[in-house]
């Protein structure tokens, strides 16, 4: 059985350094996507292989909230669970 995290960036200080198209998981925005081993994320999927998918520029909606449109993160709030 798997397990796919998805992770939101919420650190308005991270960025790409100008002219790399390097990006992580932190920056504010940015949706990431993980399979494979959980631990790290309280879960029990132990493995040694692993994905991470960084979708730059992407939005996401969770519950009819929308928390990042365009790779823009619209509301930490939000994210907390509380209407602006």
């Amino acid at each position: 059985q798997g397990a796919i995290v998805v992770d939101v960036g919420i650190n308005p200080e991270s960025h790409p350094l100008k002219g790399s198209d390097y990006y992580s998981w932190e920056m504010a925005g940015m949706i990431t996507i993980v399979t494979g081993d959980n631990q790290w994320a309280g879960g029990n999927v132990v493995s040694d292989v692993g994905l991470s998918l960084h979708l730059a520029n992407s939005s996401i909606v969770v519950d009819g909230v929308e928390l990042v449109k365009d790779g823009k993160l619209l509301s930490r709030q939000a994210l907390a669970g509380n209407q602006e």
